[in-house]
Order: C-alpha cells, then structure tokens, then sequence
C-alpha cells in the first residue's frame, strides 16, 4: 500500500520535471489497491487513517473516479466469498465462526501431509528442509541461470517464488510456480518428485494423476520494445510442506471434494 507521502512525492517530483503545476504535472495516473488491507508502513507517532493514499493532498488534487470492483473471480465457493467478505470487513457473523470452528476438526489421513501457512520465511525453510532431510536419498541441486541488467536480475529474484539454488530429492512434495497450459500445470499444482528424466529434471506427478516432466522456465523483463533487460532460467518448482501466507497469495492451489485429499490446513487462525 502507497503511503500518503509517497503519493505526494511522486505528484512534486513530476510537476517539477514537466515545469507544470497540474497534479502530477498532467500525466494521467491509475491507482489500483484495495483500502481494506493492511495500513501502508509509516512512522510510528502515525495513525494508520493518516498513513493511508486518499489522505494525501495529491488525491484531493487528482480528482480521481473511482471505480468499484466487485465481482469476485477467484472463489465461486459462495461460503467461502462469505467468510472472506466477512473477514476483510471486521463484521464476523456467527455462521462464520461456527464453519471456522467447526473446519477445525477435519482430519487427514496418516499419509497425507498437507501444505501448512505460515506468516514467516523462517518456519516455512525449517518445516521444509526438516521433510527434505527426513527423505532417503542423495539431494538434486539446481542453480538457476540470470542474464541481463544485475539491478534488474534483482528484482527478478524477488518476484519469482523458487529459488536460486534450489535442492530436491525422490519423493519430495513439490508446487509448481509457474503457469503452463501446454504442460498442464499452474501456479499452485501440488504433486511429489518421482523420478528425474534423461536431462536430469525432475518428473512430477501431481495430485491429479499427472506425470510431468519439468524443464527450465523463463521469467524476464522486457524493454517497450519487448525486449529482454533481463532473464532468469530455473526449474519451475519449490518445495510445498509449508509456505507462506504472502507467496501463496496468487496461486491456486489443488482442492478436492473428499477431506483426505484437502491440501490446505488453516492452522492457528485468529480472527
């Protein structure tokens, strides 16, 4: 979330470049965000309502429309849309903590582990290195390959969501991080490590029933031009007993009808 004195930066610093006094010196500007999320980071002696994009001068100077979002895609589930709507407005109904109350019964079968979240990248390292270790089996390793602009290989690193040496073993749960239709898998498809192929890439067979043989995916930046300003190349995989509340934001991760095959655990939720 942009704090209210970014906003404002970004408004001074182009009316000084384009010598025009208009907000943001006349370029058209869209925000997209969503003001029921956390407050921006601010100092400490400030209130999050004073922290936050539409209490800035350069709002009231931008005149913007606002358009309201409100169909949801992601979730068709209509309990679950209502809990989430619930959750995000602070108003938590007594349906809705019963069906919490009541999710936290289910139960999995002893062969399933399923994927666990975490807010911090330090529980989620121990809980999948702990599992990778307790495997049998030599370790794999995967160095991912950058080229391009080193500031912008940086930022790469940031968005992409395995890693840069990456190390894997026979019957390692796996989450692909990437989209790919031709392949069949999306970001989010679970499945366990159950052989390498001739290349040496691992071949993944999914919750579904698929057998996928990975190779290395290309993220990039690309100039106006389309142009790449820079590339990295991995496999497109990361371990998946645990991981973050933040990293799965995005992914879609395999759900099932029957409760032995639920891969998602809410585990410690507090409203």
């Amino acid at each position: 979330m942009l704090h209210k004195d970014q906003l404002n930066s970004i408004h001074q610093i182009l009316s000084y470049c384009r010598d025009n006094p208009m907000a943001f010196g006349g370029i058209q500007v869209v925000l997209c965000g969503d003001f029921f999320q956390l407050p921006p980071i601010g100092n400490y002696h400030e209130t999050s309502k004073d922290k936050f994009a539409f209490m800035s001068d350069a709002w009231v100077w931008g005149e913007f429309k606002i358009a309201y979002l409100t169909d949801q895609y992601r979730q068709s589930e209509n309990e679950l849309n209502r809990i989430l709507e619930e959750i995000r407005s602070g108003k938590i109904s007594q349906n809705t903590i019963d069906s919490l109350n009541e999710a936290k019964g289910n139960t999995f079968e002893k062969e399933i582990e399923p994927t666990k979240l975490y807010t911090h990248n330090v529980d989620v390292d121990t809980i999948n290195n702990k599992f990778l270790e307790n495997l049998p089996g030599k370790r794999r390793y995967f160095k991912a390959l950058t080229k391009g602009d080193k500031s912008l290989v940086t930022i790469l690193k940031k968005s992409v969501l395995t890693q840069d040496n990456m190390s894997l073993k026979i019957g390692a749960k796996v989450m692909f991080v990437k989209n790919n239709s031709e392949k069949n898998y999306i970001n989010g498809t679970l499945g366990e490590i159950i052989d390498y192929s001739t290349l040496g890439f691992p071949v993944v067979k999914t919750l579904e029933g698929d057998e996928i043989t990975t190779s290395l995916e290309e993220w990039s930046i690309l100039n106006e031009a389309g142009h790449p300003l820079a590339t990295y190349q991995q496999v497109p995989l990361r371990l998946a007993w645990a991981i973050t509340v933040h990293k799965s934001q995005g992914m879609t991760l395999a759900k099932h009808s029957s409760v032995d095959r639920v891969m998602l655990l809410y585990q410690d939720f507090v409203l």
